[in-house]
Formats: structure tokens, sequence, C-alpha cells
């Protein structure tokens, strides 16, 4: 008797086992993403930064490091970085390593700062215009006079200076960097007042409208 009831116990304590077993297996499956909402497992979904307005935009663009010192020289900071929209014409600092050296110090100084101004004003534009929005024609500049656009497919001229990298977005408009930096034609014929190799061909795009 004592041996059958003991393989009774034995008997009963493996069934118990196996169900312990079974019930483990189903309630942790190896795949656990057909248990659990497949979100729960998937890293956070990536937000981009806050786009910074037009003046952080220059400043942490490391093309643009001479322009930012321009634009601290001629006080515009405040201009933009406020909520008004605009579109600016940022020359790189390629494009003004191509003025004489003793042209951007001068202009730098701070009894030049109205004349920088000026300039630096003649590459902002209203509103805030992406490559395509950009019209074929004139447009005029926060300075009161006026740059030709032209456009050929992607291709977009600004007088006769080529936009090198479009629509880089700031939270207060839009930036297309350009290669040459813009001069007003009364500004350009005071600076040099003797015509540039780069002017003498006939088939360049106007430089300024006025």
């Amino acid at each position: 008797m004592k041996t059958t009831l003991k393989l009774r116990q034995t008997g009963k304590l493996a069934i118990l086992t196996s169900i312990i077993s079974l019930t483990a297996f189903v309630s942790y499956p190896a795949n656990t993403q057909e248990v659990f909402p497949p979100s729960q497992f998937r890293s956070p979904t990536y937000l981009p930064p806050n786009q910074g307005n037009l003046l952080e935009t220059v400043v942490n663009n490391e093309e643009f490091t001479i322009l930012e010192r321009a634009i601290k020289a001629a006080g515009l900071g405040d201009e933009l970085s406020q909520n008004n929209q605009y579109t600016f014409f940022a020359p790189t600092d390629e494009a003004f390593e191509q003025l004489p050296d003793d042209i951007v110090e001068m202009l730098l100084r701070r009894e030049n700062r109205a004349l920088l101004q000026e300039i630096l004003n003649y590459h902002l534009v209203k509103g805030k215009l992406s490559s395509r929005q950009l019209p074929s024609g004139g447009l005029e500049t926060l300075s009161g006079g006026g740059v030709a656009i032209f456009k050929s497919g992607d291709e977009v001229i600004v007088n006769n200076t080529s936009v090198v990298q479009a629509n880089i977005q700031a939270s207060n408009g839009v930036v297309h960097a350009v290669n040459e930096v813009l001069l007003p034609s009364r500004i350009r014929a005071s600076l040099f007042p003797v015509p540039q190799p780069s002017q003498a061909s006939g088939n360049q795009p106007v430089r300024a409208l006025w």
C-alpha cells in the first residue's frame, strides 16, 4: 500500500510540474512582440531640434564666420532674431574672400557701420521664399535696392551670383547661401571705380537692378 501511495504522489507531482512548465511556456513566448504592442519596444520617435532664427542659423554654420562678424559689426543681430520673416541671400566665407582684404576690414570698422548695414540689407528680402518660390525677375531688398533673379532648372542666380546651398530653414525665414557678396550698383561703383575683369564679359547677368 505504501508503495502504491508513493507512486500516486509521484505521478501527481509530475503532472503538476508539467502543467506549471506548460503555463510558463505559453505566458512567455520567445517573440515577446507578438504579445506586447510593438511601440513598447521601439526607440522614441526622433524629433528634430527646434529651428534657430536667422542669426542663430548663421552663427551655427561654419561657412558663415565672416558674415557673422559683419552682422555683429553692423548691429543687425536683433533684426535677424525677431519674428519678421526674411529671405537671406547669405554670402559664404568664400564669397567674402573674393573681396580685397582691405575692403573687408574697412567695412567691419565702426565708422562704416551705416555702409555695412546697407550692404547686408541688400541681401535681405521681406518674406520667406524657397528656391522654388523665388520669382524670375526683380526683387526689392530691405536696402531699397533691387536684385535680379534668374532661374534655370534647379540653378538660381542672384545678379551674377550663384546660390550654392538653398533652403536652409530658420524659424523666421530661409537662407540661400551665395558665392559672392551682393553689392548695390552705387556702392560697387564707389568700391571698384575701375571695372573688374569679371565684369568685362558682355554676357554676364545683371549685377544689380538699382
